[in-house]
């Protein structure tokens, strides 16, 4: 990240040098935060990361890391992530390649996965820099391909996302259209807005708005209902080298299970969660994060709880060439 500036709202605008996949999980994916990672919602902002290396641990045998350079470029390698979303097709561990390239006007992603008897291809074009008040827009998709029996079964999934920041301010929404076949037609879509906050140290924003799920499948169509969904996350510089953060999120979803029993089928769930997350810098050259398990915060590692609980879910490192 780089040095404090006079204003954290325009820090909170610019893009953080250096942040990493765990600063992300550490604000559950606020999206009135801007950082590095966004990369892969819209590529265009590559320019803006810096020549840089990057390493992600997620849990056993869950790697994934990657390099940006001149400017424009990008490759990331990624080991038992999921098969793009929506796709509900194939098993194994699949490995997937990323290449990205962005002029801070433009850009786009090409990728492919691939796992025992399953492949998929995809990608994306953006367009819209990284800016201090920004406005972005990227659309793309997935085909996979998968062996079921004797026969190959083919899921597609296409999406479209769009942000607004402005300094005090954010929207965002976006959009999934999954077809898996002889499986499942699954619709998706979210808006969010709120405020943005900073007093120099303190960057905040809460991010609250309604979300819809479609799923049309042989047994009737479901529907699930976010009225609303709010995440508020914050983080605060204890020190130059030292950062702490945390998120939580609460929401009501009016879950109906077959629209065709509606009154029969239908409920209201109400949820929350949260996330903690801690970062360590050295100068303009180094980042490491650490998203924290709040449940390791109550039951303590294993040799208190007698059960595993690891402390971290996500710890990440990048450093800046």
């Amino acid at each position: 990240m780089r040095r404090l500036i006079a204003s954290a709202l325009a820090l909170m605008a610019t893009t953080p040098a250096l942040a990493t996949t765990a600063r992300v999980a550490g604000l559950s994916g606020n999206s009135a935060f801007t950082d590095d990672t966004d990369v892969f919602k819209f590529p265009s902002v590559i320019s803006d990361t810096g020549d840089a290396v990057n390493l992600n641990y997620t849990g056993p045998n869950t790697v994934d890391g990657g390099v940006s350079w001149m400017g424009q470029h990008m490759l990331w390698l990624q080991r038992d992530s999921a098969l793009p979303d929506g796709t509900g097709l194939g098993d194994g561990s699949p490995f997937t390649m990323t290449y990205g390239q962005g002029d801070g006007s433009t850009g786009f992603l090409a990728r492919a996965s691939w796992a025992p008897e399953t492949f998929s291809l995809g990608g994306a074009w953006s367009k819209g820099g990284q800016a201090r008040e920004t406005s972005n827009f990227a659309a793309g998709g997935d085909i996979v391909s998968a062996k079921a029996g004797n026969s190959t079964k083919y899921a597609i999934t296409a999406f479209a996302q769009s942000r607004d920041l402005t300094a005090d301010s954010h929207t965002t929404w976006d959009a999934t259209v999954a077809i898996q076949q002889d499986v499942s037609n699954v619709v998706r879509a979210n808006y969010r807005m709120g405020p943005r906050w900073g007093d120099g140290q303190l960057r905040a924003a809460l991010s609250i708005g309604p979300g819809l799920q479609f799923t049309n499948t042989k047994g009737g169509n479901a529907v699930a209902l976010d009225v609303p969904a709010a995440n508020l996350a914050a983080e605060y510089e204890l020190r130059e080298w030292l950062v702490i953060r945390g998120s939580s999120t609460v929401g009501l979803q009016l879950a109906v299970a077959d629209v065709s029993k509606f009154g029969d089928t239908r409920e209201f769930i109400a949820g929350s969660g949260g996330a903690l997350g801690a970062g360590l810098k050295h100068g303009d050259k180094a980042r490491f994060d650490m998203s924290i398990r709040p449940a390791w915060l109550v039951n303590g590692p294993a040799v208190l709880s007698g059960t595993p609980n690891p402390m971290f879910a996500t710890v990440s490192g990048r450093i800046l060439l």
